[in-house]
C-alpha cells in the first residue's frame, strides 16, 4: 500500500463552487451562527391553509407555500426527525426503541433507515408513511446506502453485508467479511463495495463477495465511494483519513496531525473535495490537496450530508444539528427540540456533492 502525498483537483475549478472563501493564509474559514435563512421561492399556485396543500419541500407559511427543503435525521432511541431549512421540526414515530444508526435516500420518494437488532424501515412516499422490514438478520445494522441501480446495501455486526431492491424484497447476503462493519460505500452501479470496521479492516469487492483489501492503523467508522467508483474515502480513530483514486487498489493518507476520532466522510464525485466530521466538533476539509481542520461546535459530530449545490447538514450528539449552504464553509445552528444523539442524516431528491 502506498502512502504518498495526496494531490486533489482544486475545488475552484468547479463551476458549482467557483468562489472559494479563504482567509489571508488560504485556509477555509468555518463559522457558526444562529441565524435561520428563509427562502422566498414559492409554487405557481402558492395559497395554502396547511402543509398538506403544498408540494414536497414546501411549507405553508402565512397562507403561502414557501420553498423549504428538508433533511431526514435519525438517532438514538428510535429518533426520527424531518427538519426543514426554515427550522421546522417534524418528529416521526417508528414505534421502535432501537437506536437508529444510518439513513439513505433515493430520488424524491424512497428512503431507508437501519439500526440496532436488525431494525430496518423504508418509505416510498417521501416520508409520509414508513414500513418496517424483516431482512432476516438480528444483528446491529450500522450503515446503509441506496445506489443508482435501485438497490439498497446494508452493513453491520458479524461481517454482515446484504443488499436488496428498494422494496426490501429477497435480501441477498454478500460473503467474505467479518467483524463489525460500521462504514459502507458503494458505487452507483454496485460494481465496487467497500466496507470498513474492526481493527482497521478495509473490505473490498462486489455483489459476488468481498475480501480483505488492507488493514489500517486505527478502528474505522466511515466510508464513502463516488458514484463512478473512481474515488473513495475512509475515516477512523486518531484523525485517520485515507483516500483512493483507483477504486481502492491503493490508499493515501490525506492529513497529518489530526487527533480527533472521525466518524463520517463524504467525497465529491470528481474527488476534488473531501469533508469529514468527528469528535470535539471537528470538521476536516481537504480542498485543492490541502487539509484544513476546524472546530465548528463543542459537541461530537457523527454524520453529514452535502448535496451538489453545497447545501446540507451535519448532526451529532446531544441533538446537535447544523446546516450549510456553501459546502460546509459556514454553518447555521438549529435547535431541533431533542437532546437525543443524532447519528445519521440524508435528504430526498438531492444529488450528493
Amino acid at each position: 500500500m502506498r502512502l504518498a502525498a495526496l494531490t486533489l483537483l482544486s475545488l475552484c475549478t468547479l463551476a458549482l463552487l467557483s468562489s472559494c472563501d479563504e482567509d489571508k493564509d488560504g485556509e477555509t474559514t468555518a463559522t457558526t451562527t444562529t441565524t435561520t435563512t428563509t427562502s422566498t421561492s414559492t409554487t405557481d399556485d402558492n395559497s395554502c391553509s396547511s402543509d398538506s396543500d403544498c408540494d414536497s419541500d414546501y411549507t405553508c407559511s402565512g397562507g403561502s407555500c414557501v420553498y423549504d427543503p428538508s433533511v431526514w435525521v435519525i438517532g438514538e432511541g428510535g429518533t426520527v426527525l424531518r427538519v426543514s431549512s426554515l427550522g421546522k421540526v417534524s418528529p416521526h414515530d417508528f414505534a421502535a426503541d432501537a437506536d437508529l444508526r444510518a439513513i439513505t435516500c433515493h430520488g424524491s420518494e424512497d428512503a431507508w433507515v437501519v439500526g440496532d437488532q436488525g431494525f430496518a424501515a423504508r418509505t416510498a412516499d417521501g416520508g409520509e408513511t414508513w414500513e418496517s422490514l424483516d431482512l432476516g438478520v438480528n444483528v446491529d445494522l450500522m450503515a446503509v446506502q441506496a445506489t443508482e441501480n435501485h438497490r439498497v446495501w446494508i452493513s453491520g455486526a458479524g461481517g454482515t453485508i446484504i443488499h436488496s431492491d428498494l422494496q426490501g424484497q429477497a435480501p441477498l447476503a454478500v460473503a467474505g467479511a467479518d467483524g463489525a462493519l460500521r462504514g459502507l460505500g458503494v458505487s452507483g452501479d454496485a460494481g465496487l463495495v467497500i466496507a470498513v470496521g474492526d481493527e482497521g479492516s478495509v473490505w473490498r469487492g462486489d455483489a459476488s463477495g468481498v475480501t480483505l483489501a488492507t488493514t489500517l492503523s486505527a478502528e474505522l467508522h466511515g466510508a464513502f465511494v463516488s458514484p463512478s467508483g473512481d474515488h473513495a474515502a475512509v475515516v477512523g480513530d486518531d484523525g485517520l483519513l485515507v483516500l483512493s483514486d483507483d477504486r481502492g487498489d491503493t490508499w493515501d493518507f490525506a492529513a497529518e496531525g489530526v487527533e480527533a476520532d472521525l466518524y463520517a466522510v463524504q467525497i465529491a464525485s470528481d474527488g476534488s473535495l473531501v469533508l469529514a466530521v468527528g469528535d470535539g466538533g471537528t470538521l476536516l476539509r481537504v480542498d485543492a490537496g490541502q487539509p484544513h481542520e476546524s472546530t465548528i461546535v463543542a459537541t461530537d459530530l457523527r454524520a453529514l450530508h452535502v448535496d451538489a449545490q453545497g447545501q446540507g447538514a451535519i448532526v451529532g450528539l446531544g441533538g446537535t444539528f447544523l446546516v450549510t449552504d456553501d459546502a460546509a464553509r459556514t454553518f447555521t445552528v438549529h435547535e431541533v427540540g431533542s437532546a437525543a444523539d443524532l447519528l445519521g442524516v440524508d435528504a430526498l431528491g438531492h444529488v450528493h456533492l
